[in-house]
């Protein structure tokens, strides 16, 4: 979904293929692991995003292809911008808290825990990965009690 969010005009065959282009790519490197899909992928998401600046998922997508190459860095901006972009988007929220716990910046990244799983409370990762920050953090009470979420 890496359209206009005003209403705007219809996305651009060149838009429409790089988005294809993204999903194939994506669903290759999930399949084989080889990093040129990644790569292949994340070429094509940054074209999609000089496109389309102000898109959450056009910034969404690039900051979860950034993450899983390991650009943590470039990750957090991107998804710093989704979530400027779209304050609601638990998506947004979840990868943005992910990032910076990953960054060992946990305490940064445990409000945006929070916050995607306030947003979507039967997302069952969310749970587990914001259980999992509060244990490392010593908070073994509220850890439990988002696990026991989590398992449901």
């Amino acid at each position: 979904n890496q359209g206009p969010q005003d209403g705007g005009s219809a996305i651009s065959p060149e838009l429409a293929r790089l988005g294809k282009a993204v999903e194939g790519a994506y669903e290759q490197w999930m399949h084989s692991r080889d990093r040129q899909y990644l790569d292949e992928a994340l070429e094509a998401q940054r074209k999609v995003v000089e496109a389309l600046p102000r898109d959450p998922d056009a910034r969404l997508t690039l900051g979860n292809l950034l993450y899983f190459s390991g650009s943590d860095e470039e990750a957090e901006k991107e998804a710093k911008m989704a979530v400027e972009l779209n304050p609601d988007s638990p998506q947004a929220n979840k990868l943005l808290g992910r990032i910076l716990v990953q960054m060992s910046r946990e305490l940064e990244g445990l409000p945006l825990l929070r916050r995607a799983v306030m947003l979507h409370p039967w997302d069952h990762e969310g749970w587990y990965k914001l259980g999992t920050v509060l244990f490392e953090l010593g908070e073994r009470g509220e850890a439990a009690g988002c696990f026991a979420i989590a398992g449901r």
